[in-house]
């Protein structure tokens, strides 16, 4: 897996001040190569023009849902194990179980904390970073 600095990480969502907090926030934990999209549709043109590393993705976006993009992704053996966070208001267990099904690699119920939002992609990543906004006493 790529370093903090070189990891590509596409955000998905239709509410642009979503997409900016999330921006925000990875930008905050190190992250620096971010890009966007506002749709699953448009994700799809994102993942067969550019080498993607981790997708976070909202539930609820018209043209195509959260969940149907997670499905395509899935299709697609380039992108079958590529790190996958669900960030969504979609909370329920059916929810949350048929993402799982689909093959989300975890689960986030919005409103975004950066804190949380940093223990996802360390577990993801299976990194820790010795600098994590996690021990930032005035962010507890």
């Amino acid at each position: 897996m790529p370093s903090k600095k070189n990891l590509k990480i596409l955000v998905v969502d239709d509410q642009k001040d979503m997409q900016k907090i999330v921006q925000s926030s990875l930008k905050m934990l190190g992250y620096i190569n971010i890009v966007t999209a506002n749709n699953g549709r448009a994700a799809l043109d994102v993942l067969d023009n550019q080498n993607i590393d981790l997708i976070i993705c909202d539930w609820n976006m018209p043209v195509m849902t959260g969940i149907e993009f997670l499905e395509k992704a899935r299709e697609q053996d380039k992108y079958k194990g590529t790190p996958f966070l669900m960030l969504t208001t979609e909370g329920f267990k059916e929810n949350v179980t048929l993402a799982i099904e689909k093959g989300v690699t975890d689960y986030l119920v919005k409103p975004l904390v950066p804190a949380v939002l940093e223990k996802k992609l360390n577990e993801i990543l299976g990194h820790q970073d010795e600098h994590s906004i996690q021990k930032n006493p005035l962010l507890q």
